[in-house]
């Protein structure tokens, strides 16, 4: 079951975008990145926040107005999670060295 209003998120070619469905029209509520290089994203359990990577850094959003409440230098982000209370941001990076560094 779905709420009168709610949030859909896409990501595509045209990088992630915001979608309001009201039950029965569909309308682009902001495009939130349009880099296609998004790799991840993900909401909190009570949809208060929204985190996504597009290769550049993380953004934790808040979830009512969409404003970037922090960004984080992370570009190799694989994975987002949030805790069950949303108090927490799990970001997973694949371990790396680069040529020239020992690890």
């Amino acid at each position: 079951l779905m709420a009168e209003n709610s949030l859909l998120l896409s990501q595509g070619t045209e990088g992630i975008t915001i979608w309001d469905f009201n039950g029965s029209s569909l309308t682009c509520s902001v495009q939130l990145s349009t880099s296609r290089e998004c790799r991840v994203f993900a909401w909190s359990c009570h949809g208060n926040q929204l985190s996504y990577c597009d290769r550049q850094s993380v953004y934790i959003l808040n979830g009512s107005d969409l404003s970037i409440n922090y960004q984080l230098p992370h570009p190799l982000t694989r994975l987002l999670q949030f805790s069950p209370l949303g108090t927490y941001l799990i970001l997973w990076e694949p371990y790396a060295v680069r040529p020239g560094e020992t690890g």
